[in-house]
């Protein structure tokens, strides 16, 4: 491992509370579907595999030791994805469909600035040459990413006091000015 330097920012997500509030309804929204077809005498496998599914997923959040995160994620769905495949292939794709989405909405928006160039670390992952930018700072806790071909990027970072503001300009500053020497 090296001793370059290497700074992570996540940038705040503040539609994530929205994705995880979206997820509890998809959940009520099964559990109402899974209730019905019990009604409608369908099938138990679907409706009792989904009931087990719910019990024993939130069991096993309510046992873990990180209570940090949302206690619906991806996992929920896939596991719905295979309940529903008794009954209906399509809904089980569906399902499967939206717990690889949901999880690309949980993802942190991270970024890895270390000497070779900006890693964009969320989907669609993405390497970024310093050439790439024309100005790059962090002030008062908000990533500014300044593109040469007229995109900017500008956010608030989640927990701001945990980096320097000074040294991180610093050291983008330095970068950006050996990648224009390089580019000359």
């Amino acid at each position: 491992m090296s001793n370059e330097p290497e700074y992570n920012i996540v940038i705040q997500n503040s539609k994530l509370k929205t994705h995880i509030k979206l997820g509890y309804a998809f959940v009520i929204m099964s559990l109402i579907s899974f209730g019905l077809l019990l009604l409608i005498r369908a099938p138990w496998k679907t409706p009792v595999a989904g009931f087990a599914v719910t019990i024993i997923y939130f069991l096993l959040k309510a046992l873990r030791k990180d209570k940090t995160t949302p206690w619906v994620d991806q996992d929920i769905f896939f596991l719905y994805g295979a309940a529903w495949l008794w009954h209906s292939s399509l809904m089980a794709i569906l399902l499967v469909l939206i717990g690889v989405l949901f999880k690309i909405t949980l993802q942190p928006f991270r970024f890895i600035f270390t000497k070779e160039g900006v890693r964009k670390d969320f989907f669609p992952k993405k390497n970024i040459e310093w050439s790439a930018f024309s100005g790059i700072i962090l002030k008062n806790g908000i990533l500014t990413l300044d593109y040469k071909d007229n995109r900017l990027l500008q956010a608030p970072i989640e927990n701001p006091e945990s980096i320097d503001e000074q040294e991180f300009n610093a050291f983008v500053t330095e970068q950006l000015n050996k990648s224009q020497v390089s580019v000359s």
